[in-house]
């Protein structure tokens, strides 16, 4: 047997020979590789008679022929076919066999071969020229005549006065059921209650409406007979179009029939009862309530009325789905009477009272679901984006330490009235945009975790906004209140936040205009439709005098990389949500074209206080002491043994974790110990600065060492201490920075 079919064990082998069908595998070559019992009854041979040879073997010619030329056609196309076929029998007996194939394929895309079943439909096939032969009969009854499959409701066959009172082609009506025009048969339930009773009589008469293609209904008497041809059961419908009958017998029934008043008023849902033309006949007081309306303004209404226009055509699905199978269900977004959109869950059943349908719906609000799933929603983007952007930013990251460490160690190396100093000053300024593109990028990540400490947020947004405006002909107006709460934050990143909001405020008012910003303390309990745990909150809102975001584009704001700006990025925005939810909070907008934009951000108030840090120095910290760089880069290890010899350290370099603790040991062993370890998180295939201060600490619980990293997948950065780290610096660092972080750990007693 070919390897490609080998993995076909005696378990599947005893599989495919207890189904009833044929079914064999084939080569390219077109020769049977595996057949299963059918297959070998079927040409009345053995398994070895027919393994590794063609069709021409056991086939007539023309037949062969044709099954080869299917089984090219497979391995052209590359996809499954699907066909009917005719066999002649040694005896001359015609078979019919409805036969699929599909392509097989190996691991690297190959095909490798074909699978073909084949059903035996010959007696649908027989069947079906029993009934040509009646057809032209039975298109020249007066009558509308129909044959059904008792088990499935589908027509078989119907005359042309069929079609005609229809309206459908005969196509179109050999493609539906019984329940799709009866509208006394709402679901297969009720057919096969009908289908018992005709059975047990062997013919009913009965009144009903039937429904055409245009969706009108027609009165009908419909004689129905059960009839057996060879052993197979058939229904026969006769139908009689009596609308002048029923013109004259019938008298107009008031359309506005309520069912019990006070039962629908105390539903905790919306009601509505609908007519088949989709007006409103009854509703209960929640539905005026939710949506605004009176009772007066209600009456005469349609559904489709209170339905959002993007909804329209799926509401009118529904509501069909409804009257034509008995119930449905769904989410619709219904409109106020204010405007306002509203979303709400629908479950809808049909019911039946003065020989008419009607539709019940009932309706539950679901807005707060709707907001919790939007920020779910949007989370998830946000995660799926930030494992691409986290690895781009750890490795731009390494590449930047090299760039702003060689740029800030020469720069202080030069002298400051030098043209060579000036270049330098300009290439550690484009060094640090790039630096805070990849602070935009590890917000995305888990890396970008904040590094939270209790700050005062009201210097935090003047400071950004004058920032943002300088130069700008927007005005800002503050409206603080006096004993806004502190809160637990990354400083940086929630002046991120602002910045990126005040910006897009600016440039949405071209000509000038004023931003509003209030910040005031607010309180979330319970029951406050607002997806944030119940506690004490800072709330923050920044609103512009602009253009307005165009109700469409809401939902999508904060999705990344969205932008309708030509020069746009599509980061501000996803960027402030990421930061937002990051520090549990929630970032919330609201718009109106004209008029202009609101955003609302809530922060976790905290009762700790502020700690006041003191003003950092723009000049290097020198010092004196041994230092072990660990870092896989030696990019970086080289950059930062400059910055650090530079500064006044002795330096040695480790590559991974396992060469920093045997080279701590050896120092410590000699009475030469290292001052300092800085040891880089994450190590590609070796230990990481983790795993190899925990084996340190086993050595010496004193030793000191600093983390740093371009990116990470745990909080180690922001939560350092936890981990026995005495400090951290991120990548990128210039020689400033690293100064004075080694600084204050060594010689902190």
């Amino acid at each position: 047997m070919d390897k490609s079919f080998s993995d076909l064990t005696a378990h599947h082998q005893t599989l495919i020979d207890t189904i009833p069908d044929i079914i064999y595998f084939k080569d390219c070559e077109g020769r049977n590789m595996v057949v299963n019992k059918a297959y070998k009854d079927f040409v009345g041979l053995k398994e070895e008679e027919i393994i590794g040879k063609t069709d021409n073997h056991f086939f007539p010619p023309e037949l062969a022929a044709h099954c080869f030329e299917s089984d090219m056609k497979i391995f052209t196309e590359r996809k499954t076919l699907s066909f009917d076929e005719e066999f002649t029998l040694k005896d001359g007996k015609k078979v019919y066999f409805e036969t699929i194939k599909s392509p097989l394929f190996d691991e690297a895309g190959d095909i490798i071969g074909l699978v073909g079943v084949s059903r035996n439909i010959t007696e649908r096939k027989q069947t079906e020229e029993q009934f040509k032969l009646i057809s032209n009969l039975i298109n020249q009854s007066n009558e509308a005549i129909g044959i059904i499959d008792p088990s499935t409701s589908h027509f078989l066959y119907v005359n042309d006065k069929a079609c005609n009172n229809l309206g459908y082609s005969r196509e179109e009506l050999l493609n539906m059921c019984e329940v799709d025009i009866e509208t006394s048969i709402p679901n297969k339930s009720f057919w096969d209650g009908h289908v018992q009773r005709v059975k047990d009589n062997g013919h009913e008469i009965f009144f009903g409406d039937l429904r055409r293609k245009d969706s009108s209904t027609f009165p009908a008497e419909v004689n129905i007979k059960f009839i057996t041809v060879q052993e197979k059961s058939y229904m026969v419908y006769v139908v009689h179009d009596i609308t002048e009958r029923k013109r004259a017998e019938e008298r107009r029934i008031s359309e506005q029939q309520r069912f019990t008043q006070d039962m629908t008023d105390n539903l905790p849902c919306i009601y509505y009862l609908i007519d088949i033309d989709g007006n409103i006949i009854a509703w209960n007081r929640k539905a005026l309530e939710s949506l605004g309306y009176s009772s007066e303004e209600m009456s005469g209404m349609s559904a489709m009325q209170l339905v959002a226009p993007d909804n329209k055509d799926y509401a009118i699905n529904k509501i069909m789905d409804g009257f034509n199978k008995g119930e449905s269900f769904g989410e619709v977004d219904l409109i106020s009477k204010d405007g306002v959109k509203k979303p709400f869950f629908f479950t809808c059943r049909s019911t039946y009272k003065d020989k008419k349908t009607y539709l019940v719906c009932m309706g539950l609000d679901i807005s707060e679901r709707k907001m919790m799933e939007n920020e779910m929603i949007k989370a998830q983007k946000l995660e799926s984006i930030g494992i691409l952007a986290g690895g781009l930013a750890h490795d731009f990251n390494n590449i930047l330490t090299a760039i702003l460490g060689n740029v800030s160690l020469s720069k202080n190396t030069s002298n400051p009235g030098d043209v060579l100093y000036r270049r330098l000053s300009d290439a550690e300024k484009a060094a640090l945009r790039a630096k805070d593109l990849t602070k935009q990028l590890l917000t995305f990540s888990r890396g970008g975790a904040p590094v939270k400490r209790v700050i005062s947020i009201i210097e935090i947004i003047k400071e950004s906004a004058d920032l943002v405006l300088r130069g700008s002909d927007v005005r800002c107006n503050y409206f603080m209140a006096d004993d806004i709460r502190p809160v637990e934050a990354d400083g940086g990143q929630i002046s991120q936040v602002i910045h990126n909001i005040i910006l897009n405020a600016d440039q949405a008012m071209p000509h000038g205009g004023t931003i509003n910003i209030r910040c005031e303390n607010v309180t979330v309990g319970s029951g406050d439709p607002i997806p944030l745990k119940s506690g004490k909150y800072i709330r923050i809102s920044i609103e512009d005098s602009g253009i307005g975001i165009q109700e469409e584009y809401i939902p999508k704001i904060f999705d990344p990389y969205f932008t309708t700006k030509q020069k746009g990025s599509g980061l501000g925005l996803a960027t402030a949500y990421s930061i937002v939810k990051r520090h549990d909070g929630l970032i919330t907008v609201e718009s109106k074209l004209g008029v202009g934009t609101t955003f609302n951000i809530y922060l976790p108030a905290t009762a700790k206080k502020v700690v006041l840090r003191s003003e950092d120095k723009s000049f290097p910290v020198f010092g004196i002491g041994k230092i072990l760089i660990m870092d896989d880069e030696e990019i970086v290890r080289k950059v930062a043994g400059e910055m650090l010899s530079y500064l006044g350290y002795r330096v040695e370099f480790a590559a991974e974790g396992s060469e920093a603790i045997e080279q701590y040991k050896k120092a410590r062993d000699a009475g030469n110990p290292y001052n300092l370890l800085i040891m880089d998180l994450t190590i590609p295939g070796g230990m990481g600065g983790m795993e190899a201060l925990k084996e340190l600490l086993k050595i010496d619980p004193d030793v000191r060492a600093v983390v740093t990293s371009g990116y990470s997948n745990n909080p180690i950065i922001s939560e350092y201490k936890r981990y026995g780290f005495k400090g951290f610096i991120t990548k990128p660092y210039n020689v400033i920075e690293l100064s004075k972080i080694i600084h204050g750990i060594i010689n902190k007693p």
